[in-house]
Formats: structure tokens, sequence, C-alpha cells
């Protein structure tokens, strides 16, 4: 599986939806730089999809991300990823994940989603790794505990169960690309501060920590403001219903967060104008720590959306995500190549 082929294969797809020559069309193109691609081009493309491809477009969020050729590239891409079941070391069911491999790659990076989302992240895992195909990165992307295709219900979920399933992926993917030498975790949102749990556990290269929570006590009560033990038996939480035996858990997991230092490389990547996590929050932990690195995304609000206020919020989302998919791809990138 080649970036170039993926993308050239979105190209062709416009081009014969709008009925327009392969040669107007770029990896670049979107939504409203010809006549015929407006929001009734839309349905049209999303009817082309299925047509061509047997790819269904059943959400809203799907249809409203499919505004450009590297975003319609990016479904193309998570729809050919290898479907596949790893699993467990803790002993809990087997872990449903995508591998995306391009068959020459010499670096390995599990995605771990946040809260009330999936493998592909609202879309942004999907564009990270069509990105790292062409970066020579081989990329599991797993639903967590009672998300997306998890056979653990949501009364099982806690947060060592989660950090179990990433030390497994990372172990699976290991086992998949030993010649791969330099290994990464990247976890967004709530998978951030369990990732970087796992990466400790697995003995990774570098944990990335993408709009990153860093204090789950500290998040769950910008949710919840002013909850205090003693818990019920669920906490709402993200839309959803969590046990709630897993406050105490979070109070644990911050105490050990804290006490963290590893000697692996921690890179940051954050939305200046993140309204869910707040900047500060994650880079006063970024600065807390030996070695760690900061990068940050200006006019971004969580997971890399457009601001709140944004005209055409959803068409811009779409662009500040393939540019921060690609920037932090390249920055990953780097780091293996800069490694002894």
């Amino acid at each position: 599986m080649k970036m170039f082929e993926i993308i050239n294969d979105a190209r062709i797809l416009v081009s014969e939806t709008f009925s327009l020559a392969e040669t107007e069309i770029s990896a670049d193109s979107q939504i409203y730089d010809f006549p015929e691609w407006d929001s009734l081009g839309q349905l049209k493309l999303a009817l082309a999809l299925e047509s061509e491809y047997g790819i269904p477009v059943k959400d809203a969020r799907t249809f409203a991300r499919m505004t450009s050729v590297t975003a319609i590239a990016s479904v193309l891409c998570a729809d050919r990823a290898d479907k596949v079941d790893i699993k467990n070391v803790g002993g809990g069911p087997d872990i449903p994940g995508s591998f995306y491999n391009a068959g020459d790659c010499n670096a390995t990076l599990v995605l771990v989603h946040g809260i009330s989302s999936s493998r592909h992240e609202w879309g942004f895992y999907d564009l990270v790794a069509l990105e790292a195909l062409e970066n020579r990165i081989a990329v599991l992307a797993i639903d967590s505990q009672a998300h997306g295709e998890s056979r653990v219900p949501i009364e099982d979920l806690s947060m060592q169960g989660m950090v179990d399933e990433i030390v497994s992926a990372h172990s699976w993917l290991q086992s998949q690309l030993p010649k791969a030498g330099f290994s990464m975790i990247m976890g967004n949102s709530l998978g951030g501060g369990t990732a970087l749990m796992a990466g400790y556990e697995a003995g990774v290269d570098l944990v990335a920590m993408s709009c990153a929570v860093t204090s789950y006590v500290a998040d769950i009560q910008r949710t919840i403001p002013g909850i205090a033990p003693p818990i019920g038996d669920t906490i709402a939480y993200s839309q959803l219903s969590l046990p709630g035996r897993i406050y105490a858990e979070m109070v644990s997991f911050d105490d050990q967060l804290k006490r963290l230092n590893p000697e692996f490389l921690v890179q940051f990547f954050h939305g200046a104008d993140d309204t869910d996590v707040p900047f500060d929050e994650a880079k006063n932990f970024a600065d807390g720590l030996s070695n760690a690195k900061f990068t940050a995304f200006s006019g971004m609000d969580h997971t890399y959306t457009a601001p709140i206020n944004a005209k055409q919020r959803d068409e811009k989302t779409v662009r500040c995500r393939e540019i921060a998919a690609k920037r932090i791809v390249e920055e990953l990138r780097k780091h293996v190549d800069d490694a002894p």
C-alpha cells in the first residue's frame, strides 16, 4: 500500500464524478475549487465512493470530512488497511485494529485514540496513517476498551486495561516488523496519558502526546465540576457512562504520571486554541520532563479542529487536520532519522 497510489485513486474518483480532467485535480484539491464540487457534489462523491469501492458513507462525520482529495484518500487508506485481532497480554478479549504497512518501513507507530472515539479518531488517524505510508512508518491503530469494535463492555473498562491493550499492540507490531529499529506510540486526548504509561512499560523509543490529557482528574472535573468521592455506580463522561470505580483509578494514574520521567523522548503536539485540554496544562507537564519536546499548532482547537467560531468550520477542520497529520508524521520521521 503506497500513498501515491491511494492519492491517485482519490484524484480519479473526483475527476470522474465531476467530469473533470485528471490533470486539473491534485492532492490539494478541495471542495469549492470547482463549480461542480459544492455541497450537492459532496453527495455525488459519497455515492461514487460506494459505487466504485464499496465503501458506504454511514455517518455525517465521514460525509463532512470528504471535502478534499487527501481526505478522500484517507478514507480509501483506512478501508484498505489489514483488519487484525491482537492477543491481549492482560488476558482480556482480543484487540481489534487496522494495520498499515508500505512494505519498506523501518519504524513502527501504535495509534491510541481518545474517549468516545475509535481507531479512526474522527478521521484524523486515517490521515496520520496515510502520511506514515509515505514516511516508511508502519502503523497499527487500535480500538480501545469499550470503543469502536472492542469486545470489552463499558462496565469492564479500566485505565490499566487500556494500558495493557497498548502494550499488547506494541508487542504485536514489533513481531510483524522485527527489523524496524525505532518504535513509537502516539496517544490523542484521553489516550495521551495511557500511551505514556504504556510506553514506559513497553520500552519504546518515543511517545507522542497529541492534545493529550495529562491529568485525568482535572479532565473529568472540567466535565463534572465539583466531582469528589464518594462516587456513584457510573460517571457521565464525554457522552459515555463510565463505571464509577474508574475515578479512583484516575487518581492513581495521575499520581503515577506525575512521578514518571522517562529516558525516551516524549514529543508533544497541541492545538494552541484547544478548548478541551488547556494548552498550558500540557505545556507545564512537558516542561516537567527532562526529555520532552513541544510543538504547538496555532489556530487549531482540540484534535486539530478549526476554532469554534470559524466560518465553514467543517471544511476548515479537514484542512487543519491534513496540515497537522503531515507535520506530525514529518516530525516523527525526523526523530527516527536522528536516532543513533
